[in-house]
């Protein structure tokens, strides 16, 4: 018997929990404009926390670990080869 993968419990709440705020919002009618900005301020915070954020951190763990520049900040940190 196949096993559930981890993510799809995960995939199916956020799904749900996006449907209801979206249909809570356009319920609102006119009122959810002025919310309408910060809807667009998350989409893009994850973009921006990954790059100005996660990037340099990953790139001072590299640089101190001293595996060298073959890998990027998109690395995670966990697949960083040990100090020999």
């Amino acid at each position: 018997m196949r096993s559930i993968p981890t993510i799809v419990p995960a995939l199916v709440f956020t799904t749900v929990v996006a449907a209801l705020l979206w249909g809570w919002f356009l319920r609102l009618g006119g009122r959810a404009n002025r919310y309408l900005p910060l809807i667009v301020v998350g989409l893009f915070s994850s973009a921006i926390v990954n790059v100005f954020v996660k990037g340099p951190i990953g790139l001072i763990v590299t640089n101190v670990a001293g595996v060298g520049r073959a890998l990027t900040a998109w690395t995670p940190v966990w697949s960083l080869p040990s100090p020999s």
